[in-house]
């Protein structure tokens, strides 16, 4: 080989190895001007690893994160001066230097919502926090992170993925997704189908029969008369009524039996596994009440530490200056910088996005549940201007407390009922709910007939979408209902 040839390929191997940039004018001549900005951004990673992490966290959680950074890093500390004191350390201009890094928060987020997405691409990016074991939510990113699926793939896997429950359903129609993506169903419906291919097994389904087909399509020797049953007789393998299958399918009552014991060692609930032994009570990250001219939205501040840069790092940087133990300082300073400014740059976002639920959803703060508003991820993205992946974070295992009772965040998102724009899935939900509750037990409605009482109220919704939501809602059909 040529030394031409050895040289262009030397330089070749250097920009794939992510080196310092090279020049090939006739002599070969090593140059490092690309080399502070590849420092800078492996630098970020770890400080973006842990904005995401911070914007997802319910309070306590974030709280448990807090105690274990105030305990590794010397330069944190809990404010415990009075107020005047407080403002006049934070006119320290080195302290001041250090927090003004970037005072344009939507840019920030916007900046790191673009590193997420190009380190995501290179699949680099595996967030482990050791604060709490990892949720449902948290698994299947780790797995459509390691997939084989495209970069607007990912993100649709994204959305489906926030609008999975802690039992491992989708809650969400394939078709609103689609909507608010602005993308086509088939694509909606390709990701879903890698996403049914993760683990847990049969996480993702939409209703218990997917669910249980799912896991069946995982395991091997399946006696086909149990996907049989499964497909075609769930109800009846719900009531036992295992003779009369019998005689329909012209096997023996025993076979049908022995399925049974087959289709009850699947689990019904994939995300079981995941729940959080130690969730035993709900803190709201937002309060809701009720003033004046309208409503007050006041972010839980009570079960955070109120933190600050400890006021004696000036002097304890000095006095290591000329120690060895100088860089491990410094390192320790701008963690302690960042994390205040992660923490600051979620309270603004979930204070906003809380802001505009609640001026969307202020009929239903005065009356109700069946005056729930349409609302979707990218309508709240869209209006703050924010990635909708950002707003999943956001709403992610948080709640508010309103005049009305605590809700998960989740609760205001709910797609439009076909033909009527205005009108919630979720208020109508409400409505369904409430004529079940109010039935004769010995003579329960039928969807049929709650159908024609919701359309009598103005809800002109079909039969079949009475069933949907009814099952959603897991109530048992008007047949199984009676008393």
């Amino acid at each position: 080989m040529s030394f031409s040839g050895w040289g262009r390929g030397f330089l070749s191997f250097l920009k794939l190895a992510g080196g310092e940039k090279a020049n090939y004018n006739g002599s070969m001549e090593l140059r490092t001007e690309l080399l502070p900005q590849q420092v800078q951004k492996l630098i970020l990673i770890p400080q973006l690893q842990q904005a995401m992490h911070i914007l997802q966290l319910p309070i306590m959680e974030l709280r448990e994160l807090l105690e274990q950074e105030l305990q590794e890093n010397p330069f944190l500390e809990i404010v415990q001066e009075e107020r005047e004191e407080r403002e006049e350390e934070a006119k320290d201009p080195l302290l001041e230097e250090a927090l003004s890094l970037d005072e344009n928060w939507k840019e920030y987020f916007q900046a790191v919502q673009n590193l997420k997405e190009e380190k995501e691409e290179k699949g680099d990016i595996i967030e482990q926090y050791p604060s709490r074991p990892p949720s449902l939510q948290d698994i299947l990113l780790r797995q459509l992170r390691m997939s084989e699926l495209s970069k607007e793939e990912k993100e649709i896997g994204e959305v489906l993925i926030a609008n999975i429950d802690e039992n491992g359903y989708l809650q969400v129609d394939l078709s609103e997704i689609a909507r608010i993506l602005n993308v086509p169903l088939k694509k909606v419906e390709k990701v879903l189908s890698v996403i049914h291919l993760f683990e847990p097994p049969g996480v993702g389904a939409r209703n218990l029969k997917e669910c249980l087909l799912l896991q069946l399509g995982r395991r091997k020797d399946v006696p086909p008369l149990v996907t049989h049953l499964v497909k075609n007789h769930l109800e009846d393998l719900a009531n036992k009524k295992f003779s009369s299958l019998a005689q329909k399918l012209g096997v023996s009552e025993e076979e049908i039996r022995e399925a049974f014991k087959w289709i009850a060692s699947l689990e019904p609930k994939p995300g079981r596994e995941y729940w959080s032994v130690k969730t035993n009570f709900i803190v709201p990250d937002i309060i809701v009440k009720k003033v004046k001219d309208g409503y007050q939205v006041i972010l839980n501040q009570e079960e955070l530490p109120p933190l600050r840069i400890n006021p004696l790092y000036r002097k304890i940087l000095m006095e290591g200056k000329k120690k060895k133990e100088y860089k491990f300082l410094v390192e320790k300073l701008r963690n302690a910088v960042w994390l205040l400014k992660n923490l600051q740059g979620r309270q603004a976002l979930v204070r906003k996005v809380a802001e505009y639920i609640v001026k969307k959803q202020e009929e239903f703060l005065e009356k109700g549940p069946e005056h729930l508003k349409p609302l979707t991820l990218k309508e709240v993205a869209d209006a703050l201007g924010v990635h909708v992946s950002t707003v999943s974070r956001i709403t992610s295992r948080k709640y508010m407390q309103t005049p009305r009772g605590i809700f998960p965040l989740k609760y205001f998102f709910s797609g439009a009922v076909p033909g009527k724009d205005s009108l919630s899935s979720t208020s109508v939900k409400e409505e369904i709910k409430k004529l079940i509750e109010e039935e004769d037990p010995t003579h329960p409605l039928s969807d049929q007939k709650i159908a024609d009482l919701l359309k009598e109220r103005g809800i002109p919704i079909a039969r079949r979408t009475v069933t949907k939501y009814r099952e959603e809602m897991g109530i048992l059909p008007a047949r199984m209902r009676r008393t």
